[in-house]
């Protein structure tokens, strides 16, 4: 969807940036940021002279209060994001402000760009007996992907998690495009990856295990 469709209609009117919001001024906010808490990671990016915010497997415009807070745009409740330059020793942070909840703090996570290599000793079959299905990873065009949830009964089950990008966000761990699933990856005492632990939605601590083959698609 490009900014020029979307519907405002739930927030209210789209207003002009406020005075001092410049396209610089919003280039510095952009990046992945993680709830020590939780270890949900939001994601900010700009497009178009516009920032956008992909949380809880949502994608959702910001509209700008100022210079360093905003609100997205077509949400059913009320949040507002207060950013904070790096200062100090310092990294960047998002103080986000939900209706009927705590402020959280969100730090900003230092990009990475994991080899080849490195991504295909991730991709492979995992099973997990608390869910009773295997995620299969894919290589696709040098980028890891989920690419099928299949039951215990051999069936692919379609429509119930997204297949798109693992986007890395430390050296064994990734959040999945368009989801708020998280996956971090476990290794043995040789440096093997084995399994990964799954964090999102409502759920923490899902172990797979690894049970096939890499899995490479050209």
């Amino acid at each position: 969807m490009k900014p020029s469709e979307v519907d405002f209609a739930t927030a209210g009117p789209q207003t002009e940036a406020p005075a001092g919001v410049t396209r610089d001024r919003l280039r510095g906010w952009p990046g992945d940021y993680r709830n020590s808490k939780t270890q949900d990671i939001w994601r900010v990016t700009e497009r178009e002279g516009m920032l956008w915010l992909d949380f809880e497997g949502v994608r959702r415009p910001l509209r700008a209060l100022s210079s360093t807070e905003f609100e997205p745009l077509r949400n059913i409740h009320q949040i507002r994001l207060k950013f904070e330059a790096a200062q100090n020793g310092v990294g960047r942070k998002v103080v986000v402000f939900r209706e009927m909840e705590p402020y959280a703090t969100l730090d900003a996570v230092d990009p990475l760009t994991p080899s080849v290599a490195e991504l295909t000793a991730c991709a492979g079959n995992y099973w997990s007996d608390e869910l009773r299905a295997t995620y299969r990873l894919v290589l696709h065009e040098s980028r890891l992907w989920m690419e099928e949830l299949i039951g215990s009964d051999g069936v692919v089950r379609r429509g119930i998690i997204p297949v798109s990008e693992l986007r890395p966000l430390s050296s064994d761990e990734f959040d999945l495009n368009d989801s708020p699933l998280v996956f971090h990856f476990i290794r043995d005492k040789n440096s093997n990856v084995t399994g990964f632990v799954l964090n999102g939605f409502s759920e923490r601590g899902i172990l797979f295990t690894r049970v096939g083959k890499v899995e490479t698609k050209l």
